[in-house]
């Protein structure tokens, strides 16, 4: 259980290349961004069979990434929390990590993005991920801002909004032009999308490119 200002467990900065393996990221709390992990910077972030639990924080209550590399293969990512934007993953500024078999699950934001929040050009790949039981104001599961995420293979279940108009149960994704003409996701494969709850609202709002 640690505390900091950024990155309550792990903080990497400046064209760092950090390799993680077989770690468990847990019960830390960050009074600004990155409860379990910060990065910023030019990072490269290599990650396997990592489990990011119990953060807490501002931003990324999991993690939280400035313009950097994140790539994690086989791990977790649950029951993290954020104040305010992305509860299991904040990726801002050009910022595209790639996931695989990965689950993220039961993570909260109070504003927006409960299992992963992005915006900015960043451009997240998602593979095999299992994306469930999340909360936030918007985006219970994803919530892409000016971004445009790649999801392959997914499935995106149970995840939940609360805010007044709640919009995008699973996914929310929107430009800086127009609410009315959203940044695209692009989905392939055929696992389901599906049984996200919304109040006063709808359980996606994006265009799908298959």
């Amino acid at each position: 259980d640690n505390t900091a200002n950024k990155g309550g467990g792990i903080y990497y900065v400046n064209d760092s290349s950090p390799n993680l393996e077989n770690v468990t990221i847990s019960g830390n709390t960050a009074g600004s961004n990155g409860g379990g992990i910060c990065c910023y910077y030019d990072v490269i972030l290599n990650m396997e069979n990592v489990s990011i639990t119990d953060n807490t924080a501002s931003y990324g209550g999991g993690i939280y990434s400035w313009r950097c590399n994140v790539g994690l293969v086989n791990g977790t990512i649950a029951n993290n929390f954020s104040s305010f934007d992305g509860g299991g993953i904040y990726c801002n500024w050009e910022t595209s990590p790639s996931l695989e078999y990965l689950t993220i699950s039961n993570n909260v934001a109070n504003v927006n993005g409960g299992g992963i929040y992005c915006e900015n050009n960043s451009s997240p790949s998602l593979v095999n991920v299992t994306i469930t039981e999340n909360t936030a104001n918007s985006g219970g599961g994803i919530y892409c801002y000016n971004s445009s995420p790649t999801l392959k293979d997914m499935t995106i279940t149970y995840n939940s909004t609360t805010g007044t108009p709640a919009q995008g149960g699973g996914i929310f994704c929107s430009s800086a032009q127009s609410r009315n003409h959203p940044t695209p996701l692009i989905c392939i494969g055929r696992k389901p999308c599906g049984r996200n709850r919304v109040r006063n609202g709808r359980r996606f709002h994006l265009p799908l490119q298959h």
